[in-house]
Formats: C-alpha cells, sequence, structure tokens
C-alpha cells in the first residue's frame, strides 16, 4: 500500500507455512520460526518518485530483514493502465543474481 502522504507497508506472507506445534508464537522450534520467516517480506517506511526517470524509491524505516533497516530501496515503474510493475534492483538468490518484479492493480 502506497498513501497520498508519501507513506507505505508492503507485506508478502507466503501460503501453506505449517503451523506451531504450540500454537503459540514465541515457543516455535528454530525451524518452525525459520519456516514462518522464509516465505515472508515486509516492510515499511516513506517513498518518493522520481517521475521524469520513472524511479520510485522506498525509504525503508523497518524491514523483516534486520540489514534493510534504514536503507532506500530503487525501483523502475512501469505503467500498463491500472497496473503497476516495479522492477527491483538485482537481488542475490541460491541461483545466483534475479530481478525482481512486484505488480499491482488499483483497487477499484
Amino acid at each position: 500500500m502506497l498513501d497520498s502522504t508519501g507513506r507505505y507497508s508492503f507485506q508478502v506472507i507466503g501460503a501453506n507455512r505449517p503451523k506451531f506445534k504450540s500454537g503459540a508464537r514465541r515457543e516455535g522450534t528454530p525451524e518452525e520460526n525459520a519456516a514462518a520467516v522464509f516465505n515472508t517480506e515486509t516492510f515499511f517506511g516513506t517513498y518518493s518518485v522520481n517521475e521524469a526517470d520513472h524511479i520510485l524509491t522506498l525509504h525503508l524505516e523497518r524491514a523483516i530483514l534486520p540489514n534493510w533497516d534504514g536503507i532506500d530501496r530503487t525501483y523502475k515503474i512501469i505503467l500498463k493502465g491500472d497496473a503497476l510493475q516495479l522492477e527491483g534492483p538485482p537481488s542475490a538468490s541460491s541461483r545466483g543474481p534475479m530481478i525482481p518484479y512486484t505488480d499491482w492493480v488499483r483497487a477499484r
């Protein structure tokens, strides 16, 4: 979600994550905690847009990955009708560098 005041919040939580046997978030085993976080991406903060260069910059205040707290991430803006696609910076993965894409559609 990006709002008109320049703030944003982004959460992606994977499906089919195993439930904790204890049922309590703070009582998960190391394996349960790792599985809960592995398919989760979340961060929030403020944003700015460079319309001339079609660039969105997210100013991360906090993120699930502590290394991202306080950093900026830039994305190329691609508009297609009511759809917005963001092309992120290359990220490391076990298969080598990848370029992440995020697709958004305007809520009605």
